[in-house]
């Protein structure tokens, strides 16, 4: 990747311009432009990240992500309900999903902040148990996940 392409990721991440804006300037196509973004995230460079990274200071960053964990738990709370209704391979199911979403959303700044690369293992770790648990046959396993739901939303939060 030669200095084009370094331009073009400072003018995305620290100047918020658009992919289209950047191969204008660039003059290039923005297939280029695209494919740049696409090897630097393959070489651990996340342009969404750093330009989210870029434009939040560390507290409200930070104060961002305890939101939407905070959001995620309060849904599981508010869905609690439904949950206890399905049987353990749905309750497993709706489990994975909002773990996956979590983890999608804030695995761009796993690298950058080390208390969510924590909170991602303590994820893998719950989906590993829940998953063993049913394939085990242990519906009373996955109940216990879904039944402290508050006490693991207590300790992650602080």
């Amino acid at each position: 990747m030669g200095s084009k392409a370094q331009i073009a990721r400072e003018l995305y991440t620290k100047d918020g311009r658009s992919i289209a804006d950047i191969a204008h300037t660039l003059n290039v196509s923005t297939r280029t432009v695209y494919r740049w973004k696409k090897l630097d995230l393959k070489r651990g460079i996340d342009w969404e990240r750093l330009r989210i990274e870029h434009d939040l200071d560390e507290e409200t960053y930070r104060k961002k992500q305890r939101a939407f964990l905070m959001a995620i738990f309060e849904t599981l709370d508010r869905d609690r309900d439904l949950i206890h209704a399905c049987d353990p391979e749905k309750r497993l199911e709706i489990i994975e999903k909002y773990t996956a979403i979590y983890h999608k959303l804030m695995n761009a700044a796993r690298k950058a902040e080390p208390e969510l690369a924590q909170v991602e293992v303590i994820r893998k770790t719950v989906d590993t148990i829940a998953t063993l648990a049913a394939e085990k046959g242990r519906k009373d396993i996955v109940e216990f996940l879904i039944d402290e739901l508050e006490e693991i939303k207590r300790r992650v939060a602080q």
